[in-house]
C-alpha cells in the first residue's frame, strides 16, 4: 500500500530524480541554467510501463517562464502536482537565503540524504 500511495523518490548524484512508483513512475533532472545559483532547468519525465515494441518518445514541451503546467496539460492530473511544485520553488530559495547564520539546518532524520548528498559534492570538490 505504501508504494502504490507514498510513491518513494532516491537521489542519484549529483541532479536526477527517480521516483520509481508503479501509479507515477517520475524521473526529474535538474540542470544548470547559466552562472545563476537561482535559475534551473527542471526536466520531468513520465516513464509508462509498456509491451512489446518500444513505443515513439513523446514530443518535448518547455513550460516557458511565468506559464503554468495546467496551460499545456501535458501531464494530465499531475499538472496540478507539478505546477505546486514549481510555485514552492522560489520561496524554498529564499527560504535558503534567508538564515541568519548563512546556514542550512537539516533534520536529524528526515533530511539525511540531502546531507549525504552535500557531503558527497564537496568530497568531490575538495579533490
Amino acid at each position: 500500500d505504501a508504494e502504490l500511495i507514498d510513491g518513494p523518490e532516491y537521489l542519484l548524484f549529483p541532479n536526477i530524480l527517480p521516483w520509481p512508483s508503479i501509479v507515477v513512475p517520475l524521473f526529474y533532472r535538474f540542470r544548470p541554467k547559466g552562472n545563476d545559483p537561482d535559475w534551473c532547468i527542471w526536466e520531468t519525465m513520465l516513464f509508462m510501463p509498456f509491451e512489446g515494441e518500444r513505443p515513439p518518445s513523446c514530443e518535448i514541451t518547455y513550460v516557458e517562464q511565468g506559464k503554468s503546467f495546467e496551460d499545456y496539460g501535458k501531464m494530465g492530473a499531475l499538472d496540478k502536482i507539478l505546477q505546486q511544485d514549481a510555485e514552492q520553488l522560489p520561496l524554498v530559495q529564499q527560504g535558503l537565503k534567508a538564515s541568519a547564520t548563512q546556514k542550512v539546518e537539516l533534520a536529524r532524520y528526515q533530511e539525511a540524504r540531502i546531507r549525504h548528498y552535500h557531503q558527497t559534492i564537496d568530497s568531490y570538490i575538495n579533490r
